[in-house]
């Protein structure tokens, strides 16, 4: 083989090399902002990633304890339960609130006190929204929150004046949560 031959030899195994590195490189860089932009993107569908939009407690929890029959117009007046949903997100969020008896916290799903109950009212940044029984799934708001806002909520929860000897005995505790839409 000749000077010249193992000259173009070299000069083509390098050419060879530097392309596939070039390569290399040029689909790293093009794969990697992009997959880091999925999963941005999957975290923000899948949850909205709790730095960005979250409930947070503004007093020490919510108690039902030894509760009785009561009327709308008492129970109206009884101690809330105080929140927000926060959003520092950079665009509005739709989320559903609930409030729930938590069954897995019981011993005997048996004692759990059905959802139908109980009556409650949710004030949502200082305006009164109407009393209702609690639904069986729970919901009891379907809203949405400006970018970068917070909404401030006042719940009250009390036991119907209709309450039968259904609810003698039973326990509910509660759980509030929010799920993005």
């Amino acid at each position: 083989m000749s000077n010249r031959d193992k000259k173009e030899i070299k000069s083509l195994l390098l050419s060879i090399v530097m392309w596939s590195c070039f390569l290399v490189f040029a689909t790293i860089f093009w794969y990697m902002p992009r997959s880091t932009m999925v999963a941005e993107a999957a975290q923000m569908a899948s949850g909205l990633s709790r730095e960005g939009f979250y409930l947070e407690e503004l007093n020490d929890g919510f108690q039902l304890n030894n509760i009785f029959p009561t009327t709308d117009e008492v129970g109206v007046t009884q101690k809330a339960y105080a929140f927000q949903i926060v959003n520092d997100l950079d665009f509005e969020v739709n989320y559903a609130l609930y409030f729930q008896n938590d069954v897995s916290e019981m011993n005997d799903s048996e004692e759990a006190l059905p959802n139908y109950y109980l009556r409650y009212q949710l004030v949502k940044n200082g305006e009164a929204g109407p009393i209702a029984n609690l639904n069986t799934d729970g919901k009891i708001l379907l809203t949405k929150v400006e970018a970068n806002a917070k909404d401030t909520y006042e719940l009250r929860v009390w036991l119907d004046q209709n309450a039968d000897a259904g609810c003698m005995n039973k326990v509910f505790i509660g759980r509030l949560g929010v799920n993005t839409l």
